[in-house]
Order: structure tokens, then sequence, then C-alpha cells
């Protein structure tokens, strides 16, 4: 399959102790990873739900690098891309960790059901009282996302990235480990609690690029007990939409979203905010739910849907020129995002209480889940019948 990319995998199945390690985390040795939905996933459901309007972080983190790749065979960055400054280069690498952990996480357990930043999920379900000084970097942070599978079982993800080498990479790993702040939940819903570390290589080097996958023992900040599971997951579902939101044109919506009913930044929380997240949260909810049903009347006019299924927004790029596969080129790349018609049209009336159409459009039980689809120069992911992003690169 195009960009699909070979990877070595290191499981240290040691830190799972004495606990088994599950089948379908797999063995060692080389996996391939489909670079393309890697980096859908990357841009979509991993971007903030805060995001402005205007970044080019809402399209351009798809697509950025694929001019960085090399047409070989295993996943390997071309020399140019080692070069950039360290800033540039730390955040590559950083994607990088991302996108490809996230993926091979998706690819083992058989697919995602939902999934969300970790930072927000605290927030969302409830922070101990003793996570109010909690750092937002650095090793006291929430791990980055939270999963849940098709079974319904929650699994926490960080993500770490280097281009220097693997004893760096497993030196990042490792600091982070024994006060690595994270969500706990009941056994009987708990999945896997796992670090995963990437080592990415440049075209000219001797070794591979390889993900480390590590079973580290968390200090939670939130806690899930077995009977809040299902509050849990529409949590996940909610904030999945809030990006599904964000990226379809609906800042506003997407932040008002993002929030439970009846939130309170109190003092437990505040820490964890952003500066964005602040100054929304200084308006009332009247204030903020009159502003985002004027940003969805504004799309709507502008952006009526297209097959009365989806409102879609839609834009070409023009990209460094890129080989889909062996001689085959593409320098033109097509972005799509979609958003239900009918959420949004119920989410801007006036005479509809805002959160009794949110309840009633979050998705929920077995249609609540992230998919793929592939084609030879296409990809998308969806959400349900709520959402999708997808990417057709012209050649």
């Amino acid at each position: 399959m195009p960009f699909s990319r070979n990877i070595d995998v290191d499981i240290d199945t040691g830190s799972w102790g004495r606990k088994a390690v599950p089948a379908w985390i797999g063995t060692n040795g080389v996996q391939s990873v489909n670079v393309t939905n890697a980096l859908l996933l990357l841009g979509a459901l991993t971007t903030p739900h805060a995001l402005s309007a205007g970044s080019p972080e809402r399209y351009w983190a798809c697509v950025r690098y694929f001019s960085a790749l090399t047409s070989t065979n295993d996943l390997r960055i071309q020399s140019a891309f080692l070069d950039l400054d360290p800033h540039q280069k730390g955040i590559l690498s950083d994607d990088f960790g991302v996108a490809i952990s996230t993926q091979w996480l998706s690819d083992r357990m058989g697919g995602f059901a939902r999934i969300s930043d970790g930072r927000k999920f605290a927030i969302n379900n409830g922070l101990k009282k003793s996570a109010s000084n909690i750092a937002k970097v650095g090793p006291g942070k929430c791990p980055d996302f939270v999963v849940t599978d098709r079974s319904g079982k929650f699994h926490v993800l960080e993500c770490k990235g280097t281009q220097i080498g693997e004893r760096s990479r497993d030196k990042a790993m490792e600091n982070g480990l024994p006060q690595k702040r994270g969500i706990a939940f009941g056994r009987h819903v708990l999945g896997e609690r796992l670090v995963a570390g990437l080592s990415l290589v440049g075209e000219a080097s001797n070794a591979k690029t390889s993900l480390r996958i590590v079973d580290p023992v968390f200090a939670p900040v939130s806690e899930v007990p077995n009977g809040d599971a299902p509050r849990a997951r529409d949590i996940l579902s909610r904030l999945m939409m809030a990006s599904a939101l964000n990226l379809a044109g609906f800042p506003r919506t997407a932040f008002e979203m993002s929030w439970p009913t009846g939130f309170a930044a109190d003092a437990t929380v505040i820490p964890y905010l952003t500066k964005f997240e602040k100054e929304g949260l200084s308006q009332s909810r009247p204030e903020r739910t009159a502003t985002l049903r004027q940003e969805i009347a504004t799309e709507v006019r502008t952006r009526p849907p297209r097959g009365q299924n989806f409102v879609v927004r839609e834009v070409r790029l023009e990209i460094p020129a890129i080989e889909i596969e062996p001689g085959v080129v593409a320098t033109t790349v097509f972005l799509r995002r979609g958003v239900n018609a009918q959420t949004i049209l119920q989410l801007g009336q006036n005479n509809l209480d805002f959160q009794d159409v949110l309840d009633d459009q979050t998705p929920r039980g077995a249609s609540a889940v992230v998919e793929f689809a592939n084609e030879p120069a296409k990809a998308r992911l969806s959400f349900a019948d709520k959402f999708f992003t997808e990417m057709e690169f012209l050649i």
C-alpha cells in the first residue's frame, strides 16, 4: 500500500512485571505502519479543540511531513530535514512520535473506538484535589491520549519522538516513568497504560527507525471507577465531536462542546487551563452560546450542506513533489473535512437547548468508532456518521 513504511518494534515485556502482556500487543520485529493514516490522525483527532480558525495547522498538519519521507520501504527522513534548526527538528520528531505511535496502537488493537488528549479528558472527568500543583509539561503532566478500544476498555498512551538516536529516546522515556501522572481506571475497564518512543533515522543511517513500547506505573491525577465507564466513554465521544467541529470550521461551537455541563474553573482545574481557555470561560454560558449560534448561522449560510449530509470544507494544496509509489509522483493534494449537517443545524437553533442537542447528537455505543478507508491515492478517516476527514493526492 502506498506510504506504508516498515519500522522495528521493541516491546519491553519486562516492564509489565507480573502482568501478562496482551496478545494483541504483538512481538518484537519489523512491522508496517500506514503513514497516510498516521498523519490523518495527527492532523485530525489529535488537534486541539481551541485551534484558531485561521491556523494553518487546520490542514497543513496532515501533509507537511510527506515530503520529509524517503521512498524506501522502511521509515526514513530525507537528509534535508535532518538539518533543520533544533526547534523545528524537535517538532518534527514529536509529531512523528505521536502519529506513528497512535497509528501503531490503532493497528494492533484492531482500531480505536474513541481517542482524546489526556489533559482535556482529565478536566472533563474531574481532577483529584492533589492534582492542582501538577505541571502541564514535563514528567508531571497528564498522558498524551486516552483511548477506548472496540470492546470498551480504556487505554492510556504517552508518546515520545527523537532523531538523536535510541539512547536519547530511551532516556526521555525513562525520565518520565518514575513520576508519570496518569488517569486511573477501574480494573474491569482498564486496558493498557503505555509509553511509546520513536527513534527516527535519516536516509543515510545504518540504523533503522524503531518504536519502543513500555508499560510504566502511573500515579493518577484523575480516576474512573468501573461504574463510571459509560460516562467516561461519553466524555471521549464529546471531545472527539469537539475536535471534529473545530476542524470543520466551527471553533466557537467546538470550544463550548469541549466542557461538561455546569463546568466551573475552580482552583484544582485552573493550572491545567491554557490562557485561551481561561479567557473563553470568563464569558457567561449564554454569551458563549449566542456567539456559537452566530458562527453556525454564518458558516451554514456561506457554505451550505452538500447532499444534505455534511457541511464540507475543502482546500487544495500545492506541495513539494512526493513519490506516492515508485514512479508515481504527486504535487497536489486535496483535503476535505465534513461534519454532520443535521448536528450543525440543530446546534444552531435558538429554540433548542444547546446541551440537550449536544447530548442527543453525541455518538454512543457500537457506532462510536474511528475508521479508516484507503484507496491508492486517497485516505479517509471517519467517526461514526458525524465527521470525516480525507486527503486525496492528484496524480
